[in-house]
Order: C-alpha cells, then sequence, then structure tokens
C-alpha cells in the first residue's frame, strides 16, 4: 500500500463471490505525530516510512458493490466491506488479502472464520500472519494465547500442521515474504530459535531494512543466549526503522526480560507500549519482573495481580490451605482459583507451585489481604513455576491467587503451603 498524506485514492479488489469492491480512503496524516505514545516528534521522512503501519487503523472506505446485474449499492463502512460471512469468513479469501496487501481485510476475514470455527488452528495462522504483517506484534502475541487456550488441547498436531503449512509455502517460493515472516514467528513462539533465526535471516537476505525480520532476529538472539550483543544491535535498529509503534517496544520489552535481564530497559520500553494502548497481560508481566528485580515487592504484586485479573474469566473457590498440604487443581484456560490461607502475625507462609504430570509449564501467584490489596506474588520464581515467602505482619485469613501464565494452561497444578 503506498501511503499519500491527507489525501484519497481508490482500490479496487475482486472477490471470489463475484463483487467487485472499489474502496477510497483517505489517511490524514500531517508531517508531526499526534500519537500519545511518542515522546518526540517525527521528521516527515520518518512518519511515511512507518505510516503503512498506522494507516488502516484510520481507514474509513466508502465502498461500492456491483453485482452481474449491473445495480450499485453502496454504504459507509469501517475496515471491511459488508460481503456476505461465507465469502469474507473464508480462509481463501482471507489468504487473498494478504497477497494484495490488505492486511486489515485480511484479519476480518480470518476472524469471521475463526469465530465459527474457534478450534481449527487454520483462522488463527492466518490472523496472526496478518497481524504480523501490520506490525501489530502484541496482537500476534495475543492469539497465541487464544491458540494455545483454545486450539492445542483440542488438535496437539496443531502447532506441526503450522509449521509444516509455512514450509511449504516457503519451499515454493523461497522469496514470499508473508511466509517467511509467519514461519519465522512459528517457530519463535514455540521456542525454536534456531529455525526461526534461519527464517529471519533469509528474509533480511530479501528486505534488508524490514523492521519485522530485524525485531525478532534481535529477540531470537536474546532469548536464546546466542549472539546477545548482536541481538541488542538489532533491537536497535528495529527502534530506528519503526520508532513510534508500540508494539515493537512490546517486543523489546519482553526480549529484556525474559532473555537479556535489563529491568530499566524492559520498563522503559514497556512504559512506551502501555502508553501506545497496550495494556495488556504480558506487559502487566513485564513491569512485575522489573519491580521485583528492584525489590519492590509490593508493586510487583500489584501489576501480577492486573495480569491475573485481565485473564481471568471464572473464579473458583478452594477450600483452606493448612500448613505443610497440598492441593492438585485441573486449570481451565481462563481459570484462577482462590485459596483461604490463614496466618499468624509475624509467621512466614511458603507457597510453591508445580506440576507433576508436566501438562502446565507457566504459573502465576498473588496474595491479597483481607480488604483485596496484593501484598506478594510471584511469575518465573522457579523456572516457569510461581513460589514464594512471605512474613505477615498481622493475623488475618489471606487469599491466594493462582492461574496459569496468561490463563492459557490445560492441565494439573499443585499448590502446596509449605
Amino acid at each position: 500500500m503506498n501511503s499519500v498524506f491527507g489525501t484519497r485514492f481508490p482500490v479496487t479488489l475482486s472477490g471470489r463471490c463475484g463483487i467487485t469492491v472499489l474502496v477510497t480512503a483517505r489517511f490524514p496524516f500531517t508531517t508531526e505525530s499526534d500519537n500519545k505514545f511518542c515522546s518526540f516528534k517525527a521528521s516527515e521522512k520518518e512518519m511515511k516510512t512507518n505510516a503503512d503501519s498506522y494507516c488502516n487503523a484510520w481507514i474509513r472506505a466508502l465502498v461500492s458493490l456491483r453485482f452481474a446485474t449491473g445495480i450499485a449499492l453502496c454504504i459507509t463502512l469501517s475496515l471491511s466491506p459488508s460481503v456476505s460471512k461465507a465469502c469474507a469468513g473464508s480462509l481463501e479469501n482471507g489468504q487473498s488479502f494478504i497477497e494484495q496487501g490488505l492486511y486489515e481485510l485480511a484479519a476480518d476475514s480470518f476472524s469471521k472464520f475463526i469465530a465459527d470455527q474457534p478450534k481449527s488452528p487454520e483462522g488463527y495462522r492466518g490472523r496472526i500472519e496478518a497481524f504480523l504483517l501490520m506490525r501489530r506484534y502484541s496482537d500476534a502475541m495475543l492469539d497465541v494465547a487464544q491458540f494455545n487456550a483454545f486450539v492445542v488441547p483440542a488438535d496437539a498436531g496443531s502447532i506441526d500442521w503450522i509449521l509444516a503449512h509455512y514450509e511449504a509455502r516457503i519451499q515454493t517460493n523461497p522469496n514470499d515474504t508473508a511466509a517467511l515472516t509467519g514461519g519465522s514467528f512459528a517457530y519463535w513462539w514455540n521456542f525454536d530459535y534456531a529455525n526461526a533465526l534461519l527464517h529471519l535471516d533469509s528474509l533480511i537476505a530479501i528486505a534488508s531494512e524490514d523492521p519485522y525480520a530485524i525485531l525478532f532476529r534481535g529477540s531470537s538472539r536474546l532469548l536464546s543466549g546466542v549472539d546477545q550483543d548482536m541481538g541488542v544491535m538489532d533491537f536497535d535498529f528495529a527502534l530506528h526503522l519503526d520508532p513510534c509503534n508500540p508494539h515493537s517496544r512490546f517486543i523489546v520489552a519482553d526480549g529484556y526480560t525474559y532473555g537479556l535481564p535489563d529491568p530499566e530497559r524492559a520498563f522503559f520500553e514497556g512504559l512506551l507500549a502501555y502508553t501506545g494502548g497496550l495494556d495488556t497481560p504480558r506487559i502487566n508481566a513485564i513491569f512485575a519482573a522489573s519491580f521485583e528485580a528492584w525489590g519492590n515487592t509490593l508493586v510487583s504484586a500489584y501489576f501480577l495481580q492486573r495480569h491475573i485479573e485481565k485473564v481471568t474469566t471464572s473464579i473458583v473457590a478452594l477450600a483452606p490451605l493448612n500448613s505443610q498440604k497440598s492441593v492438585d487443581v485441573y486449570f481451565e484456560p481462563g481459570m484462577t482459583v482462590e485459596i483461604p490461607i490463614m496466618i499468624k502475625a509475624g509467621k512466614k507462609v511458603r507457597i510453591e507451585t508445580s506440576s507433576p504430570s508436566e501438562e502446565v509449564y507457566d504459573t502465576v501467584a498473588v496474595l491479597l489481604s483481607p480488604n483485596g490489596t496484593p501484598v506478594t506474588g510471584s511469575d518465573d520464581t522457579n523456572e516457569y513455576f510461581a513460589e514464594f515467602q512471605w512474613t505477615a505482619p498481622f493475623s488475618a485469613t489471606y487469599r491466594l491467587r493462582v492461574t496459569t501464565f496468561e490463563a492459557v494452561g490445560t492441565g494439573t497444578v499443585r499448590i502446596r503451603r509449605l
């Protein structure tokens, strides 16, 4: 898509449903950024470089649908044409939109497919690819969370299917930048950084200043612990290419939290992402990690509680847990458990979580005072499992809340009080 500031231009689409769509879009940009998350003024050159990642969010289109009869029906809409669900929600239509560079329309089409088939991997794969091509990396990560929560438990082979899908596309066309983008990200989110880096290097060989490829090469290097110095350089160059994108800031914050720990840099980048509108569960977990590293347990617990609140769709109340006792809980997506914990003044309480069945690998826990204020918490203390000890300032019944990270896990978690 070519962006023209303050002007209108037409795009003609031809759909599989026998409909021709004429879109006239206006992109109301100026040469200065008015985005609240950008703490500096961007030059005209910078804005033109980065405009494509923002313009789709501003589209207000006039659409003319002309059928075989020659009768035209004109409607006003936002983001996508009002075509039938069977057409707009098809996988083929979504992928066709991606090939035409119409990523908002592609995401909308895949969203309709997901609504119809929420446990099928195809819709998530396509929408994630569309989000990545729009540089909406946090949205892609939110889809990964939904994929892990609802698709993987229903189809254990869904991840392998996605990887095979991308390998087939890349084998057919090694210069397919969309396939290299989607494929590298699929390896990245499955912690296979070696294969992610292979596809990212191929993408960079085609487009040397691709912001996504450089950003995720940096992330892969930091998270894998390999060539971290080069990864830092990748991050800095990626931010130079895409400075006002909160999604880029989010990925950098993630890298400096879970890859090369730097709580100051992680918090700064996370704050830019947050003020840019990304108040997501993972951003709150990143803030919690920074404050925990600084020794501020209370503020860390506050952000862990915000993480839990954002992902919880049901709270399951359990019986009180006494000292030297444990309880095994079967978690489902969106589920948080709440357990009364009676503690006397001056006494320590120690909580551990684990998954003997190895169905779950990541938990989050927070302890609430009787008035609901978080007093302590944990994330990734024992590898990826929550674990903490805390001394009560006064006698009371506190409430322990535990969930899986981003509440996407399915399986048994053991909660133990020592």
